[in-house]
């Protein structure tokens, strides 16, 4: 029988035999380190849990939960609006009166009743809010309105068209021309302001407030929810 280490009792190195024996016949595996194999797994999952978490904060939406857009200031508010419609104080103003809403989609229908009822003048103005198509100065753009214009790099030809185009409409309609774009490109909305331009004033305003609403309907199913909101 072999001696106990030196600075180990007899007693100690026979317990520790006995609970070794006792493990073994108990089949219970003993601590080890893990494998380097198993480190590296380990930390490749940490660290794909950390990306999908920077994703997630990434893409959040940027509308508020209708608590908030019920609740938020009246700078706030305007700041909501003009995510789907652009900046309106006027549109706005007349929306936040109605306040409580049950979500932004009842919110777009609101504006929607709202416009339609609204003096000549007053239609013009906020239908005037929205950038025209092709506007070569990107910086008075709100981001949103750039984005839905940026469908590949547009020859010079087609924005100096589309700018006489644009002109032509305004001075025979006395407001801007709106389309819903939908993914179109520029030159593919070339023939359509063509084809516009035969209208009468009546409706073209009709049609112009109703892009400007189905724009704004878009943008809201683009801009996503927020899991605690009735968006």
């Amino acid at each position: 029988m072999s001696s106990a280490p030196s600075g180990t009792s007899i007693s100690e190195t026979l317990a520790a035999r006995i609970a070794t024996a006792w493990a073994r016949n108990a089949n219970i595996p003993a601590a080890s380190e893990p494998s380097p194999e198993k480190r590296k797994l380990a930390q490749g999952q940490a660290a794909g849990g950390a990306k999908k978490a920077k994703v997630a904060g990434a893409t959040e939406s940027p509308l508020r939960t209708a608590e908030e857009l019920n609740t938020c200031s009246a700078a706030d508010f305007e700041q909501q609006v003009a995510l789907l419609f652009e900046k309106s104080t006027e549109l706005s103003g007349l929306l936040r009166s109605k306040r409580p809403f049950a979500s932004h989609a009842a919110l777009i229908d609101e504006a929607e009743q709202i416009i339609k009822a609204a003096p000549e003048q007053q239609q013009i103005r906020i239908l005037s809010s929205h950038p025209r198509l092709g506007q070569k100065k990107k910086g008075s753009m709100s981001k949103i309105s750039a984005s839905e214009q940026k469908h590949g790099t547009h020859a010079d030809e087609v924005l100096e068209q589309l700018a006489k185009l644009n002109a032509e409409y305004e001075a025979k309609f006395g407001f801007i021309f709106m389309e819903f774009v939908n993914g179109r490109s520029l030159p593919e909305i070339i023939p359509v302001l063509q084809q516009r331009l035969t209208g009468t004033k009546d409706g073209e305003l009709m049609t112009g407030l109703e892009a400007f609403v189905s724009v704004a309907r878009s943008r809201h199913q683009s801009l996503g929810n927020r899991k605690d909101s009735k968006l």
